[in-house]
């Protein structure tokens, strides 16, 4: 208790003294109930604590049920004991509903009782459901600059943007160590690389940390090449825009070291049609799609420098 604060005297004639873990979250609580009606919660932490006190309680409140004790109206007082809590006497007056008092033996803070407990339960769900339902959406935080895409996953044409390029600086990256030490491997783009190191390098590529792919981790090109992939197939929108896939369709209808790698004009067409190419909307005509995806690819590989003028100064 506070120094100067006000004391609580318990009348312990009469009183039943009984364990409730039923009523407080707490641990180690027992109820005093008066004579009058009035119950106390009393708690300690230490289970043995609790203990001596709800024997001493106990002897005390027995002891003083065998002296002759009457009520302010003169009526006699038939005590109750714990132990026999259903055999009070018939002609005892039902209790009064009172207020119930929490005491903490040892933290002098009165115990908060369920109904408080169930409201401040509901207070902090309301708070977190208003708090969920004005959060601005993804959307709006983009247009803010709060959040920005990460390299994976984003639009081509925002990510050159960003970067001041017309060609994503981790694409460059790719390129230049597949050209370097990848071109004379059997299978080159063909083959899958360790899936979880290719993670790894996703990883390190969305979180900006400084990338170097001659280091030993990434000595396997297929790793390499396998990121490339994956860069293309999770863009928004394909690197051949969703505009130009029906044109494409029907243009189509109308290298040097392959013998080093194994890999033809139409092998590459076949690896990188569904990567760099998908319709919209599809129809349900995935097979015919993908003979067009790369007969396409195989097409401007072909025709690459008419289509892209690499002969013009």
């Amino acid at each position: 208790m506070k120094a100067g604060g006000k004391t609580d005297v318990v009348q312990l004639c009469g009183a039943v003294i009984e364990w409730t873990p039923d009523k407080s979250s707490r641990k180690n609580v027992f109820q005093i109930t008066t004579h009058t009606g009035s119950e106390y919660l009393l708690q300690a932490e230490s289970y043995s604590t609790a203990s001596k006190w709800f024997d001493g309680i106990r002897k005390t409140a027995d002891s003083s049920s065998k002296l002759p004790l009457r009520r302010a109206n003169s009526s006699e007082f038939e005590p109750r004991h714990s132990s026999l809590p259903g055999h009070g006497s018939t002609n005892t007056k039902q209790r009064n509903p009172v207020h119930r008092r929490s005491i903490n033996m040892f933290v002098s803070s009165k115990l908060k009782h369920s109904a408080s407990d169930s409201a401040d339960k509901n207070g902090v769900k309301n708070r977190l459901k208003k708090f969920i339902i004005r959060r601005p959406s993804m959307k709006t935080l983009q247009e803010k600059g709060l959040i920005k895409d990460q390299v994976f996953g984003c639009h081509l044409l925002t990510l050159c943007e960003r970067e001041g390029s017309t060609v994503p600086s981790f694409v460059q990256l790719c390129l230049d160590a597949i050209e370097k030490r990848g071109m004379d491997v059997d299978g080159i783009y063909r083959v899958s690389g360790n899936l979880s190191t290719v993670q790894k390098l996703r990883f390190m590529v969305d979180q900006e940390e400084a990338l170097d792919l001659d280091h030993s981790q990434w000595e396997d090109v297929h790793v390499v090449t396998g990121a490339l992939k994956m860069f293309f197939r999770e863009l928004p929108e394909p690197l051949f825009p969703f505009r130009a896939f029906q044109p494409f369709v029907e243009a189509v209808k109308i290298k040097d070291s392959r013998q080093k790698n194994l890999m033809s004009t139409q092998g590459i067409g076949i690896v990188f049609g569904p990567t760099l190419m998908w319709p919209e909307l599809d129809g349900g005509n995935m097979a015919v799609n993908m003979v067009y995806q790369n007969q396409i690819i195989e097409f401007i590989l072909i025709e690459s420098r008419d289509i892209f003028s690499l002969d013009r100064k």
